[in-house]
């Protein structure tokens, strides 16, 4: 333990100048004693600490989806019902970061990353398992296949969803029931 030398004489006397000066402020405003002028003014009670109730529920996955894919198809200029339909198409349960069955797609439009990744970076982002950035990515994707296919939604569908040898009519059908339910 540290060596504490006592006081001198000199700060004790220059303690004792200070507490007399304060108790002759006191006295000459008017307060005897401290406990009196704590009396006479109160401190203010702090502030209540105000926490609203939450009443809302935080979005579902859902209705973030719907808002994310609705959002960029505005933005991009395709049938937000369209866009919408091909994302619970290929996603049902609107995780953003489901992988498809074989690994090669993502997300709620469930993108192919080995043919898409970086394609669309400048106006997405990169990270494709955030909900924006593959919202966006599909919804190119998608304003993409119908610009190179004149506007058919039949072909867009059918080069969106990677059929090649493959009949997409069940998938195509699939999608165009669940834009006629959105």
């Amino acid at each position: 333990m540290a060596d504490v030398s006592p006081l001198t004489w000199g700060q004790r006397l220059l303690f004792g100048v200070i507490a007399l000066f304060l108790a002759s402020v006191m006295v000459l405003a008017g307060y005897g004693n401290y406990r009196q002028y704590q009396r006479e003014h109160p401190a203010s009670p702090p502030a209540p600490v105000c926490v609203a109730p939450i009443t809302a529920t935080p979005p579902t996955r859902e209705e973030l989806r719907i808002e994310a894919v609705t959002r960029w198809a505005d933005s991009l200029g395709v049938d937000p019902a369209l866009a919408l339909a091909l994302s619970r198409r290929e996603n049902k349960t609107a995780q953003d970061s489901a992988w498809s069955p074989t690994g090669c797609c993502v997300g709620v439009m469930q993108v192919y990353v080995k043919l898409h990744a970086g394609s669309y970076d400048e106006l997405c982002g990169s990270d494709l398992l955030t909900l924006e950035t593959n919202a966006c990515y599909g919804v190119a994707i998608l304003r993409d296949v119908l610009d190179d296919c004149d506007g058919s939604v039949h072909c867009a569908l059918r080069r969106y969803g990677g059929f090649v040898t493959q009949d997409p009519t069940d998938y195509i059908n699939d999608v165009l029931a669940l834009k006629e339910n959105t």
